[in-house]
């Protein structure tokens, strides 16, 4: 095998053309270059047929057998057909899996592949060449690859200058990944795919109806029950709840420290205990109150006092 080196050419249309034959090395090319392929007649079939037919649908379906005596049996195949005069088609039949495998030998990319064609229908001026080391020559109208090992001298002999080659519209479809799963396969994987589509919209619409009933049923209950209808209201009064418990349990405690005066025994009597804008009222009746005041301020209480012989109002905030 040789290195490919000067079959690469830059087309009008910004694609490099490649006639790619079996004798080729790994093709040296830039970053995100794409590639016109030509294929040489290493890589395809071609015959003349005569053919009562004018629809491409039936021509199709009788080429297998046309090529049959030609072919490997253990392979598989695809067709082409171009009409050249009445009956008379150009024929081909090609196998994919060999070619997709030799591009990838040769690190042509799928995705860098613009199109793919037959060098029986592209290099039609040229009779007699030599490319890639390889010579090639119509013979009976057919392009044929001549063996190495055969030496012919031809008057006819041009150079090709693949950059002015203008292609043909003749372009061929050639599966260039591993086919894992045949029709049957794909057909039945499909319709699963598609039964489990309409099952799963199927559920959405059901769920939808679900989560509409459940709202509905959410409402019902608010209305009934006299709750509030936003969330923004339920926390509202939520927060309000929490205030009113933590000054309920303030107010507690500051009764708990009044009973817990360790002297309050010598206090004769309560007379008056109330709560009013945030602040105790507490009326006693008592000779001395000196200590009592003493430990209300040690509990952190700001008292003030006004006393009337054994009665003595003190005030002090919550």
């Amino acid at each position: 095998m040789v290195e490919l080196k000067t079959i690469n050419f830059l087309s009008k249309n910004k694609f490099t053309k490649i006639l790619l034959t079996k004798n080729n090395q790994i093709i040296k090319h830039a970053d995100k270059e794409k590639f016109d392929i030509i294929l040489s007649p290493e890589f395809y079939w071609v015959r003349f047929f005569t053919i009562p037919f004018e629809t491409k649908k039936n021509i199709s379906k009788l080429l297998p057998a046309l090529f049959e005596d030609f072919l490997d049996k253990d392979n598989e195949y695809e067709y082409y057909a171009l009409k050249e005069k009445d009956n008379t088609y150009l024929c081909f039949a090609y196998d994919s899996k060999k070619i997709a495998l030799l591009l990838k030998e040769f690190e042509i990319n799928v995705l860098d592949i613009n199109a793919i064609y037959f060098a029986q229908n592209e290099l039609k001026n040229y009779s007699y060449f030599k490319l890639n080391d390889s010579s090639f020559s119509y013979i009976n109208d057919i392009l044929v690859k001549i063996p190495q090992d055969i030496s012919i001298k031809n008057k006819d002999e041009r150079e090709v200058n693949l950059s002015k080659v203008e292609l043909s519209k003749h372009k061929i479809n050639i599966k260039l990944y591993s086919n894992f799963l045949n029709q049957k396969y794909i057909n039945v994987i499909s319709i699963l795919a598609l039964i489990l589509i309409c099952l799963n919209i199927a559920k959405i619409f059901e769920l939808g109806d679900n989560v509409k009933n459940l709202e509905q049923k959410i409402t019902y209950e608010k209305q009934v029950s006299k709750l509030p209808q936003t969330m923004f209201q339920t926390k509202s009064i939520l927060s309000s709840l929490k205030r009113k418990i933590s000054k309920q349990k303030k107010i507690r405690d500051r009764i708990e420290l009044i009973l817990r005066y360790p002297k309050f025994s010598k206090i004769n009597k309560i007379t008056s205990l109330k709560y009013k804008q945030n602040h105790f009222e507490l009326i006693i009746s008592s000779n001395d109150i000196v200590d009592f005041k003493k430990y209300l301020k040690n509990a952190g209480l700001k008292v003030t006092t006004d006393s009337n012989k054994q009665n003595h109002k003190l005030r002090f905030r919550l």
